[in-house]
């Protein structure tokens, strides 16, 4: 490690500068207000009782009982600061300077304690070791701060144990060289292990930032590869909307024609042929609106079926849905192929209907290339409890063994010299199909058809998707 990579390992200054990060950093600083808080108190009253259990000096209970309430008392100052919105950006230089005070306060009372207990500064080696790994593991430190907390930790002691009096100690109160040595160690282990966690915390955030936008370009891939999809499904049913236009076109325009020319006539004819005039022209009326709201209901279809684009959640009838999909995707008038409903009665889905159903054309159009000559296809709904199961079955060529293992993995194959993409469309389905909570399956036979089945969560399910 050159001395550039070194300096920035110790003195990451640069990496707060990333607004993102420098919020990820107060957050856990702000929690770590909780932590520290709940160790100060656990452990004030774990010592205490130890102490009580193996040694009884005269005169120290009162002591003991007052650094115990200290403790807790620094563990419900925490408590405080965590619930006081302005110390949010503090978190981080409030937790250390409690570090800090509790290591003291248990220094100070070590050696308080030593002249009366034998080997009691022997604790306090132990002691700072505890507050500053605490302090490292619950903190979002920099390793200067870690410095800082341990030299002023070493500073306190040497200063407590040379100078007792400054700090109300008995005289015999003596300074361990040794102690101070130990403490040297400390902070440079410290301030290394502080290092790693840092650096270890940042590159945890990089990786959730790069796994966040590989997952906004993979949702961006997706809606490009299902728009072209949905394209390709508009190109292949134009043919069929052709003939459901033209057809009650047609009619309209006959009954337009002809009810003109009875208007023309109806001028100069007689009375009885007037009051036939009449019931014609009625007829013609009736047929001129059929043929409108034909016309009508296919503009509808094809609005609902188009918006992909749109994000608006809604309760549905999937039954509806479906035969808005079927009447789409139907094969022409003179292809072979027929599209058969068996549609029970099923609970509303709360949905995004124009992405359910880009996924229901895609299933259905890969149907229809499966099946040959006189091929049918089944759309069929039933009711599981609080589920909704939709099955198409066709009795095309199936899907072979070593296919379908793959077959929700996008990938691209060679055809013909040229490289396209495969698999792209069910890809798609199923995950669309899982964002509304559901799951999709496939069993297939080949030479004798495919069973896609989805399972969608009822309005009632409790893994429905709710309106916000």
């Amino acid at each position: 490690m050159n001395l550039q990579a070194l300096r920035k390992c110790l003195l990451p200054n640069e990496a707060e500068q990333d607004e993102g990060f420098r919020q990820e950093i107060l957050r856990l600083s702000h929690q770590s207000l909780r932590i520290i808080a709940a160790v100060q108190a656990g452990a004030a009253v774990a010592i205490t009782l130890a102490h009580f259990a193996v040694e009884r000096a005269p005169g120290t209970v009162g002591v003991r009982l007052l650094q115990s309430g200290i403790m807790i008392a620094l563990g419900g100052f925490l408590l405080a600061m965590y619930r006081f919105p302005a110390a949010y950006v503090r978190s981080r230089t409030i937790a250390v300077a409690t570090a800090f005070a509790s290591g003291s306060v248990a220094t100070w009372f070590s050696l308080w304690f030593s002249p009366r207990t034998p080997y009691m500064d022997n604790f306090i080696p132990s002691q700072v070791t505890l507050v500053v790994l605490v302090a490292i593991a619950a903190i979002p430190l920099k390793p200067k701060h870690t410095m800082a907390l341990s030299l002023s930790l070493t500073g306190f002691y040497a200063w407590a144990a040379s100078r007792p009096e400054s700090f109300s100690l008995p005289a015999v109160t003596t300074l361990e060289p040794t102690y101070l040595f130990f403490f040297m160690i400390l902070s440079v282990l410290a301030v290394s292990l502080t290092a790693v966690a840092y650096e270890q915390r940042r590159r945890n955030y990089q990786a959730y930032q790069e796994t966040l936008t590989a997952c906004d370009n993979l949702r961006v891939a997706q809606q490009r590869m299902l728009s072209s999809e949905h394209s390709a499904t508009l190109g292949r049913i134009a043919a069929g909307l052709s003939h459901e236009f033209n057809s009650p076109l047609g009619t309209l325009t006959s009954a337009i024609d002809t009810l003109l020319l009875l208007s023309s006539k109806q001028i100069s004819a007689t009375p009885v042929e007037q009051q036939r005039y009449v019931s014609l022209q009625a007829e013609l009326r009736k047929t001129i609106s059929e043929s409108s709201e034909r016309i009508r209901k296919t503009i509808l279809r094809m609005q609902r079926f188009t918006n992909l684009d749109q994000a608006e959640i809604r309760r549905i009838d999937i039954n509806h849905l479906l035969e808005d999909v079927a009447a789409l995707v139907r094969p022409g008038k003179d292809s072979r192929h027929q599209i058969v409903l068996d549609l029970k009665p099923v609970p509303r889905v709360i949905c995004r209907p124009q992405r359910l159903s880009a996924a229901f054309a895609t299933l259905l159009n890969n149907a229809m290339k499966a099946v040959d000559g006189n091929g049918c296809i089944a759309i069929g709904t039933l009711s599981r409890g609080s589920e909704i199961e939709v099955r198409i079955r066709d009795n095309g060529r199936g899907v072979m063994p070593e296919d379908m293992a793959a077959i929700f993995e996008p990938g691209f194959r060679e055809t013909a010299g040229r490289i396209s993409s495969a698999n792209w469309g069910m890809f798609s389905a199923r995950q669309i199909v899982r964002e509304h909570g559901g799951e999709i399956s496939i069993v297939s036979t080949p030479g004798e058809g495919t069973t896609v089945s989805v399972i969608l969560p009822g309005e009632a399910s409790p893994q429905s998707i709710r309106i916000s």
